[in-house]
């Protein structure tokens, strides 16, 4: 299923962020404010404002993808040689480790 991201611009990084969140979320807007302030470029999806059964759908999609129960925000970074890595939740320390 085909979902239609907002992408934010940034400085050259050597990974692709994806970030998941709720359009009513705190820690959502907390963590898009940290990415823009440290200029990584990444798409963004607010899942609560997609349709009930894509919303329903791509929950369980990331659910059985990363074996974990989701959470928003829910960043999902991936390097060119293939590896994954992802957070639940916003915890800034965590971001910084990963990202910075």
């Amino acid at each position: 299923m085909a979902y239609e991201f907002t992408h934010f611009e940034g400085r050259d990084v050597p990974y692709k962020v994806t970030v998941y969140g709720l359009s009513t979320c705190g820690f959502c807007r907390r963590a898009v404010e940290f990415l823009r302030g440290h200029e990584i470029p990444f798409d963004y999806l607010e899942v609560d404002v997609l349709p009930r059964e894509e919303r329903l759908s791509l929950k369980a999609s990331l659910a059985n993808e990363f074996e974990v129960r989701v959470g928003f925000p829910f960043l999902v970074v991936e390097w060119p040689e293939g590896r994954r890595e992802f957070r639940v939740g916003f915890i800034r320390a965590d971001w910084e480790e990963l990202l910075l």
